[in-house]
């Protein structure tokens, strides 16, 4: 039976000792995200090496990301607790205040575990601290010529909205509105994958800067940092 108990052996029994190399887990709710902490995290390190190196944290060991699934995220409040390393969680806020955000009670209760830090994003997800320079850009490269006038809102569906350019763009002769939710999902899971790798990559501290105003993303890796420490 799964539990407090359960979940204490399973940590004995994997062998987790304190001279273990893992220093940190980082969780967030899912590839994308990972993707994009790693990606951005690359690209602004360019111009501040204050900034974790992510991609090299996974590689040498000492950070492990784990992708949580948005729905079942809750159920992981706990789940690490007793592998007995510091912990950085990181979800999608979703709903504009001045409601709560989604999982406002997963981050309270990892907050509430020592060493372990959990943080809702300001705007509606990781997508929204995209400059639209870098979505340009990186549609760009693969030969897709994009109008954004200015920079998404921050409770925009940023994904949504970009795959919806990207579909009138693409010179289909079916409109929009004519397709299927099945096929919106499928073209918005792209633009996902395309913004949280090829558009972070692009990403520099005065982008974000324009963007970010209030410095929210650098927060994480500055927390980041100090659980590492």
């Amino acid at each position: 039976m799964g539990g407090a108990d359960t979940n204490a052996r399973c940590a004995q029994a994997l062998g987790v000792i304190p001279d273990n190399s893992v220093r940190l887990f980082i969780a967030v709710e899912g590839p994308n995200d990972i993707a994009f902490l790693q990606t951005i995290s690359t690209a602004l390190r360019i111009e501040d090496n204050s900034i974790p190196d992510l991609v090299k944290l996974e590689l040498d060991g000492e950070v492990i990301f784990i992708p949580l699934g948005g729905s079942t995220l809750a159920l992981w409040s706990s789940r690490l607790a007793n592998l007995n390393r510091p912990e950085f969680h990181l979800c999608d806020r979703d709903i504009a205040p001045p409601a709560p955000a989604r999982y406002a009670a997963h981050i309270a209760a990892v907050n509430n575990r020592p060493h372990c830090r959990a943080r809702s994003t300001e705007k509606k997800e990781l997508e929204n601290y995209l400059h639209r320079d870098v979505i340009i850009a990186a549609y760009q490269e693969c030969g897709t010529n994009l109008t954004i006038e200015a920079n998404f809102h921050d409770f925009d569906d940023v994904p949504r909205e970009v795959a919806h350019l990207v579909h009138v763009a693409s010179g289909s002769p079916r409109a929009w509105n004519s397709l299927t939710e099945e096929e919106k999902d499928e073209k918005e899971s792209k633009v996902k994958r395309m913004l949280c790798t090829r558009g972070a990559r692009n990403m520099t501290l005065a982008r974000l800067a324009d963007i970010d105003a209030d410095n929210d993303l650098l927060s994480w890796f500055h927390d980041i940092q100090e659980l590492l420490a």
